[in-house]
């Protein structure tokens, strides 16, 4: 049982807020010692990336699924939770190098296998020029997503889905190949 809980707070307010706007103010709580000005800073710089960890949830927990499994014991639910984290953190990567290297090659970011899949998926693909973002739509559409203009970004539901069927005809190639 936990008594105590020694915490501190760092509180950071946006300073010539725009005219009109209210000024941004966070309170963060924290365990880490906090003892300068940069103990400080630091604290900050780690909550701004508390985005990352937000979107990794989002990946893990609507993509993957995980709520969904009838799995109710905490040693089963580990290794559930631990398989998943490897596909979930290689999809977020994905979306990352798609979203912030436009170009960056399909063939340097994505396996080999899943690249195969996919064209035999989907043969009408042109894999020599394809980038990570098109790799990363095209899974999307396996999972049904249309691509329309009007569509946005697809949602990670869907880029699980199609994550699944380019598994499963993995699966099927390598079983096949035996």
């Amino acid at each position: 049982q936990i008594k105590q809980l020694p915490m501190r707070a760092v509180i950071a307010t946006e300073v010539d807020t725009p005219k009109g706007n209210q000024p941004i103010c966070w309170v963060i709580l924290t365990s880490l010692p906090i003892e300068s000005f940069a103990d400080a800073w630091s604290v900050l710089e780690y909550y701004e990336h508390r985005w990352m960890i937000e979107e990794y949830n989002r990946v893990a927990k609507s993509g993957c699924s995980i709520e969904k499994h009838a799995l109710r014991t905490s040693d089963r639910l580990e290794a559930l939770i631990g398989l998943t984290s490897v596909v979930a953190v290689r999809l977020f990567q994905l979306k990352l190098v798609g979203r912030n290297q436009p170009d960056a090659k399909a063939a340097t970011h994505v396996p080999s296998a899943w690249l195969k899949c996919l064209k035999l998926m989907r043969p009408k693909v042109k894999l020599t020029e394809m980038t990570v973002y098109a790799f990363f739509r095209e899974l999307a559409k396996l999972g049904g997503f249309l691509a329309r203009k009007h569509d946005g970004e697809p949602g990670w539901q869907t880029i699980w889905k199609g994550y699944q069927r380019l598994h499963q005809t993995a699966i099927g190639i390598a079983l096949a190949q035996r």
